[in-house]
């Protein structure tokens, strides 16, 4: 894949309801669009994420590469919160972290971090996503 030079803005095709509150969720769902993710976005609003979906489902491995702000990840699987990463820091080098699933996932939402907490998110709670 070429260098990344400007962040990509899908449509919003799905939402994420967490605790009563509603997000709206761009939809990475072709490896294309999953391996940019939310790379080079200055910023990313309180009502907004990205949802990442896996088919088949399958153990996932993200890093935060070019990405600007930190993220809340979520890893996902039948509706349930497997995993949480808060606040992972954005990392300007080749040398970032790689955050698991650890265990098989069919679906990732990365949030603005801070955001899990501020929703009070914790693993084996029962998200609601819609696609549209």
């Amino acid at each position: 894949m070429r260098t990344i030079t400007k962040p990509q803005y899908l449509p919003v095709a799905a939402e994420v309801t967490i605790n009563d509150f509603k997000i709206d969720l761009e939809v990475a769902n072709t490896p294309k669009t999953r391996k940019i993710g939310l790379m080079l976005r200055p910023s990313l609003p309180d009502e907004r994420g990205m949802l990442f979906e896996f088919k088949p489902p399958q153990r996932v491995k993200l890093w935060m590469k070019n990405c600007l702000i930190s993220l809340d990840i979520i890893f996902i699987r039948n509706s349930i919160v497997q995993g949480l990463v808060p606040n992972a820091p954005p990392c300007y080098t080749d040398k970032c972290s790689i955050y698991d699933s650890g265990v098989i996932v069919d679906s990732v939402i990365e949030l603005k971090g801070g955001r899990a907490n501020e929703l009070d998110l914790k693993v084996g709670d029962r998200l609601t996503v819609t696609t549209y």
